[in-house]
């Protein structure tokens, strides 16, 4: 891990006109609101007046004579850290500069650092490719996750290529080639690792559209082939859907709904690599319900979660609100389905390093037990 935080330190540092800023409010991907730029400013002096017909006024700057938006830093340096009720503290740091090769082209590079995740990114964006209605994605990786016995890795790349349809339709083919390796922690006997090549192609269509009066829709249609054909050791097909509505109701009130889909099968004779299973990802799938409560070791080959929130405002002034949730959440392997579902309430505020939230989860079921978590800020 040192060595890929060297890595990523020199790949910061290439890119040029960064300008170091705080993050600690941090919203994904390029939608982050780091310290302005602000250009330099230049004065008028008696040799050089703003207007050749008017007299100097040295208190005022001389608008003709700011840089052009060319000259600007284009680049934007984050650093951060957040607290989530399954990852735990959380230390990321990224670099950004949005006009690459003096263009529109943008690169990104990131890393976070957690108890139980590790990532490391470089992404390159190209809007326009080669003047055409064709927008172009690109991304190397290095990302590793910890589970109850096991922790998966997978380090390789991904291009995808999108083209919008028109009235919030978009439409995406991409290729990604992974090396996915699953350790198996042991017990009485040594650590067992399972690793090989997935590479796969990918189609989507999409729809997002902010709509009007606060309400915001977004969804996701896909399938996902890995053959070796395409240069894969693994034999399977994906598919699933996903989608998110936020509504706002009678007054100050807002509905958030969300919810995902996605199966894997396989008739291959080596199975669904462990590494490409379906795992429940802890209160982020379903509140009240951690690392290893759904499902079995292995995880799964279909999984489906639902969310219902009600937020409201509470204190308008303190920036204080407040929620009603239901989640669900359904896990299937080869033998055997697990459900988890839970009801509870949340309080939210407002603060200068981004959103601090208490949810008190009440899961249901018999054994279950009322879970306390804690969050602060969000991953960028």
């Amino acid at each position: 891990m040192r060595q890929r935080l060297v890595t990523l330190s020199l790949l910061m540092a290439s890119l040029y006109g960064l300008e170091g800023t705080s993050q600690a409010d941090h919203p994904t991907d390029e939608t982050s609101t780091p310290t302005s730029v602000v250009a330099p400013v230049v004065k008028c002096t008696d040799e050089k007046p703003c207007d050749k017909e008017k007299p100097c006024d040295k208190k005022k700057p001389c608008d003709k004579e700011k840089p052009s938006d060319k000259e600007k830093p284009s680049g934007k340096l984050l650093v951060g850290a957040w607290l989530s009720p399954d990852d735990g503290l959380t230390l990321g740091a990224g670099a950004m500069n949005h006009r690459f090769f003096s263009g529109d082209h943008s690169v990104r590079v990131s890393a976070t650092l957690a108890s139980r995740r590790q990532e490391l990114a470089l992404k390159y964006k190209v809007p326009r490719l080669l003047g055409s209605g064709l927008a172009l994605e690109a991304e190397l990786h290095d990302r590793q996750v910890a589970y109850e016995g096991f922790s998966r890795r997978h380090t390789g790349g991904s291009a995808r290529l999108s083209r919008a349809l028109g009235s919030g339709v978009g439409m995406y083919l991409g290729y990604r080639n992974d090396e996915a390796s699953a350790l198996i922690l042991g017990r009485k006997t040594e650590d067992l690792t399972q690793s090989g090549i997935v590479a796969s192609l990918r189609a989507g269509l999409t729809y997002e559209t902010p709509g009007s009066g606060g309400r915001h829709v977004r969804s996701e249609l896909f399938v996902e082939r890995s053959s070796p054909w395409l240069g894969s050791e693994y034999d399977f097909v994906s598919a699933g859907a996903n989608a998110n509505l936020r509504q706002p109701l009678i007054g100050p009130l807002v509905l958030d709904l969300s919810g995902s889909v996605q199966a894997l099968a396989s008739e291959s004779s080596f199975g669904l690599p462990l590494a490409e299973r379906l795992q429940h990802e802890g209160h982020a799938d379903v509140r009240g319900f951690g690392i290893g409560n759904v499902g079995g070791p292995t995880g799964g080959t279909l999984k489906a979660l639902g969310r219902a929130e009600l937020q409201f405002p509470l204190v308008s002034s303190w920036g204080l609100s407040g929620a009603l949730f239901y989640d669900a959440g359904l896990l299937r392997d080869e033998t055997r389905s697990s459900l988890a579902q839970s009801v509870g309430g949340s309080l939210i505020v407002k603060t200068p390093v981004g959103p601090l939230r208490v949810d008190l989860a009440l899961p249901l079921g018999d054994a279950a037990r009322p879970q306390l978590l804690l969050g602060l800020g969000g991953s960028f």
